[in-house]
């Protein structure tokens, strides 16, 4: 009997409809959750890391170079250079070795608009070149291009209608704990300013590493769903209600030949999103609550081939949560929050999967990547001790969660130089830990234009206590592992021209 892949046989089940939603959206008009400040993100840690999705816009406004300019056309270019440094080093002795990873991106963008009437047309292409540096053991060096390209189509009727495709920079979520990344979409999306409400629907498409050449899109999951944003529900703002479908294809496993490279296998998965954050402000604006919750459910069928019929599938039931209180006067701030995943509830692996996992994270939240309890957490992957900025890892949801306890405190130092310092307590996989952040942020408002350049320092001390035994004199005699600590360094720049 011939044996049929699995991946012919779900070809029609997982295609079938996200190809239908692409089509559906490429011939409908648009608003998108691209927005052109992601590339200066960390100046929101001024704020506590979130991104509003009110102040979200894909095209610039008030560019700093304008090449050309009449009453329907313009012509734009705006340039930006980033880089971002992270060095880490103790624990044990196999774990002191210094580590570091730095990336720099140089990213010049050129758009152009047509307005005539109540239709708008808009383009842009941004060029970027990457330079990567790790040294986790080994040193490497890693050098590549990339781009984003975006057409827009906007109806500027009573509910302005949008419609955006192309290949840009996503966030889904205020502090990307679900999805923040490069993907090729398409998007549909509206508004009711009277209302206050602002609804899309998207589809998109992005390889399961982000670091993987454009070529090797092929590889790539499919995400679709949209998501509903309200400000003006009394006592609430910035709230935002989403549910988004992630189909991972079958790869099957192949050997190197001549004509073809070796492939990894890849199991045929299915999981949902859905989501809700929420932020309500009271007494005057000086005290506010943020709450946000993540629930993931699904499968991973771990066959290859259709007639192996033993129980190779595994079922995720999964959740994240978190609730932050803001207590804010003129020049300061203080934050205090929790934050708590699903674990898994079993060390092995069988047919159950309930820790939570988002898909390209970039967390933000309660120091995020200043914060060593943190990047370990929500960046685990494969027990490393180092959490790479820049490593993405594909969706593990066997893991054993964690529970994350935040007081931070925020005040400007000078007029143009703000403070950050926080304390984390963490019950983790690899153990339980408190940690003590200090952050000092410059950004230098009296300079004009170059009122978008930042620099930002942090400094992180963590204590760890392991759950592991470790042998004393003899391997059948244990003990408790010793506390360790760790010294963590981020820095990073960003200036807008």
């Amino acid at each position: 009997m011939k044996c049929i892949p699995k991946n012919k046989i779900l070809l029609r089940e997982s295609n079938l409809y996200f190809y239908f939603f692409l089509f559906f959206c490429v011939f409908s008009f648009l608003r998108a959750e691209t927005y052109y400040d992601y590339r200066l993100d960390d100046l929101n840690y001024i704020h506590g890391g979130g991104v509003s999705f009110k102040k979200k816009e894909r095209m610039i406004k008030n560019p700093d170079k304008i090449l050309f300019k009449n009453e329907n056309f313009e012509l734009y270019n705006q340039n930006y250079l980033y880089s971002r440094f992270t060095s880490q080093k103790g624990g044990v002795k196999q774990e002191a070795a210094r580590k570091y990873s730095s990336k720099s991106i140089l990213d010049s963008e050129f758009g152009f608009g047509y307005k005539k009437s109540l239709n708008q047309f808009s383009f842009f292409l941004a060029p970027k070149l990457y330079y990567q540096e790790q040294n986790n053991l080994y040193k490497t060096i890693k050098k590549r291009g990339d781009f984003e390209a975006i057409i827009s189509n906007r109806l500027n009727t009573k509910i302005p209608i949008i419609l955006e495709r192309g290949r840009g920079y996503q966030r889904l979520d205020r502090y990307g704990l679900f999805f923040s990344g490069i993907s090729n979409y398409v998007e549909f999306s509206f508004c009711i300013p009277k209302v206050g409400l602002k609804a899309n629907v998207i589809g998109l498409y992005y390889p399961y590493n982000s670091s993987r050449a454009i070529s090797e899109f092929a590889l790539g999951n499919k995400l679709y769903g949209g998501s509903v944003f309200f400000d003006k529900v009394p006592f609430l703002r910035d709230s935002n209600l989403f549910f988004y479908r992630l189909n991972e294809p079958l790869q099957i496993a192949k050997k190197q030949t001549i004509f073809e490279k070796a492939k990894d296998f890849h199991p045929h998965g299915s999981f949902s999103y859905i989501g809700l954050e929420t932020k309500s402000n009271l007494f005057r604006d000086v005290f506010s609550v943020e709450l946000g919750l993540i629930r993931v459910s699904g499968f991973r069928d771990m066959a290859e081939y259709s007639y192996q019929n033993y129980n190779p599938r595994t079922t995720t039931k999964a959740w994240l949560g978190y609730l932050q209180g803001d207590y804010r006067l003129k020049e300061y701030n203080i934050k205090t929050g929790f934050l708590y995943t699903s674990k898994d509830r079993t060390s092995r692996v069988d047919n159950t999967s309930n820790g939570y996992s988002g898909l390209l994270t970039d967390p933000r939240i309660f120091g995020g990547n200043a914060s060593f309890l943190l990047m370990q957490s929500i960046k685990l992957k494969d027990n490393k001790v180092f959490a790479d900025l820049y490593e993405e890892k594909k969706n593990q949801y066997e893991n054993k969660g964690m529970e994350f306890f935040h007081l931070g405190y925020n005040w400007l130092i000078y007029k143009s130089i703000h403070s950050f310092i926080a304390m984390n307590y963490s019950l983790f996989e690899k153990g339980k830990g408190v940690e003590l952040i200090f952050m000092p942020i410059y950004q230098p408002n009296s300079f004009g234009k170059l009122s978008e350049t930042y620099f930002l320092l942090s400094v992180c001390l963590a204590r760890v206590k392991p759950f592991e035994k470790e042998t004393f004199i003899f391997d059948e005699i244990q003990r408790n592992a010793k506390t360790r600590e760790y010294l963590r360094f981020y820095l990073s720049a960003g200036i807008k021209f």
